[in-house]
Formats: C-alpha cells, structure tokens, sequence
C-alpha cells in the first residue's frame, strides 16, 4: 500500500462546532461590555458628568421654571433612554448611547445639546418671562429678578453639553480588555 486514507468529517464536524462555541463566547463577551458600558453611561449622564467631565450648570430661568427635578443636572431625563445595540454580523459592532428604539425628539434633544445652539428671545417671549417674574416677585423669590430680561437680549445661547466623546475619552482603554476578559471567562464555561 502506497498510501493512507482518513475521514476527516468527523475531525472538521467537531473544529466547526469549536468555532461556533467561539464566535457565541465572543458575541457574549460584547454584549455583557455594551451593557456595562450603557450603566455606566446613564449613572455618568444622570449625575451630569459623562465620563467625569461635569455640564455647564443650567441658567437660573431654568432651574426656576423647571417643576420637577430642581436639583438634578441639566439632561438627566437622557439618561433614562440611554441604550445599546450589538450587531451580531459583520461587522460585528456595539453601539451605546442614544441609539435603537428611542424617540426621534430624544435623539434631537441630545444632537442639539451636543453641539451647543442658541434660540431667538422674541418680544413674546421677554413678555412671558416678565409675567412669570413678576408672579415670583409677589412670592418674594430671589430668583425672580432673572426673567426681567435687559432690551439688548436677543438669543439664549445653550452651551456645548458633549455626553459621548468625553465617556468613551475616560472609559475606552477598559473596554477591550473587559471583552476579552469576558471572552476568556465564557469559554472556561463561566456564566457572565
């Protein structure tokens, strides 16, 4: 005999289950990372200071008109609709932030807030807020003497108030790691 002959089916039937087990270990290990990632972004967003870098407080008028909520930072309601996506083909990927299922007004609200705007302070709008100084005149609060508006005051200008380039500055060095350690953990047959 010249030669030798193997069956290999059973060997490449076992090595193609291996890969499966692996690519699942690694779809894991993301999504248990975008997950973490997506607390602590709204735990940082809630307490106003994604990645560690805290927002411009609120303008005075603000805080005044706001009825619930007074103490809270300015865009702690975002932080409830902080979402993550993984993408479980190629390109495999973990999206986190305002991403997925969340309204169109939510996703405007961050956008603006992210690049900073401005908005007209029209006539009308000089008018409302000297009605509702003077209603917090009469009620001797302190803050009333912030809605009697100068005549040169045209704009309202919203400061830069970034959420995801100063969380993904202070947490991106961790992630990598986390996934792989993630990884590492499902295939010693570790629940995460």
């Amino acid at each position: 005999m010249s030669f030798i002959t193997c069956h290999l089916n059973e060997f490449f039937k076992e090595f193609d289950n291996d890969n499966k087990a692996r690519i699942k270990a690694g779809q894991t290990a993301v999504k248990v990372e975008g997950f973490r990632l997506r607390m602590l972004l709204k735990k940082e967003l809630a307490a106003g200071t994604p990645g560690g870098k805290p927002f411009a407080p609120s303008r005075e008028i603000s805080k005044a008109l706001r009825v619930k909520n007074k103490t809270k930072p300015p865009l702690y309601n975002l932080s409830k609709v902080v979402r993550y996506n993984v993408a479980n083909k190629e390109p495999y990927k973990v999206e986190i932030g305002f991403v997925g299922d969340i309204s169109a007004s939510y996703k405007s609200i961050a956008a603006r807030n992210i690049e900073g705007f401005s908005h007209p302070v029209t006539d009308d709008v000089k008018y409302q807020l000297w009605l509702a100084g003077q209603g917090l005149r009469k009620r001797k609060k302190q803050e009333a003497k912030y809605f009697f508006l100068r005549p040169s005051t045209t704009q309202f200008k919203n400061p830069i108030r970034d959420i995801i380039v100063p969380f993904w500055a202070a947490h991106q060095s961790e992630a990598m790691p986390n996934i792989q350690s993630n990884f590492e953990r499902k295939m010693r047959g570790e629940r995460i």
